[in-house]
């Protein structure tokens, strides 16, 4: 399991479209298996993809119209290879305006990264194997 963090995201007061951005090398050949998106009360969407070494895009997941209350792990219908030299890049956008109706905070502040539910998260947890490796039990 690798969890894509991006602990410094600063969520401006009033930001209606805010986007925060992470990417992560992959150094070694991976399958990926399981994706699950995490933000709290002012996540709007999030998306993954994987940038190849041969420039192509392939999407992963995108959460299109976030809702805190309904967070899933989902399962790829077909495991994704990922070559090694490849990047994974994660978007989230986050409203941190009045009109979100979610907002904790009225009138709205500048949010950052905790784990309270008026601070703000961006996490995507990604269940992979090293290609090559055996699965071991137990894990």
């Amino acid at each position: 399991v690798n969890w894509i963090m991006n602990l410094q995201i600063r969520i401006p007061a009033g930001a209606k479209d805010h986007l925060e951005t992470q990417t992560v090398p992959v150094d070694e050949g991976i399958t990926i298996h399981t994706l699950m998106p995490h933000m709290h009360l002012l996540g709007k969407s999030m998306k993954a993809v994987v940038e190849l070494p041969d420039g192509k895009v392939k999407p992963l997941i995108w959460v299109d119209d976030w809702d805190f209350n309904w967070q899933l792990q989902y399962a790829l219908k077909e495991p994704m290879h990922v070559p090694a030299g490849s990047t994974i890049r994660v978007e989230a956008i986050y409203d941190n305006s009045a009109d979100n109706p979610r907002n904790p905070n009225n009138p709205p502040k500048r949010v950052k990264f905790g784990e309270q539910t008026d601070h703000e998260m961006f996490l995507m947890v990604m269940g992979y194997t090293v290609d090559g490796e055996k699965l071991r039990q137990g894990r």
